[in-house]
């Protein structure tokens, strides 16, 4: 028997289009974003971030590689799952910051 697999999709395109409400990753329940394009101060990423507090639904898992979510309370709020290092052919190395979606402006 084989087992049934969750749906997976993957989006190449732009973010906030994707993942508004009806885009195709409105009802997404994991994100994955290699993040080293995006805008960050430090190492937190800004936009990201307040893409995912405003976007994604309370329970979505998002993945971010070399920088983390960061919000102020303002945007949402973020747990930090776990941290996964690896390798990374472009950089040597990257660490996976996985996180839940505690709060959004969608909900929570």
């Amino acid at each position: 028997a084989r087992a049934s697999l969750p749906r997976c999709d993957f989006v190449h395109g732009d973010a906030l289009q994707a993942m508004r409400e009806g885009g195709p990753l409105d009802d997404a329940t994991v994100v994955f974003c290699y993040s080293s394009a995006w805008a960050s101060e430090g190492g937190a990423l800004t936009d990201f971030s307040e893409l995912v507090g405003c976007c994604c639904l309370p329970g979505c898992r998002v993945v971010v590689t070399d920088k983390w979510l960061e919000c102020d309370g303002s945007c949402g709020e973020f747990a930090l799952i776990d941290e996964v290092e690896g390798p990374n052919r472009e950089t040597g190395g990257s660490v996976g910051y996985i996180y839940e979606v505690v709060r959004s402006q969608r909900g929570g």
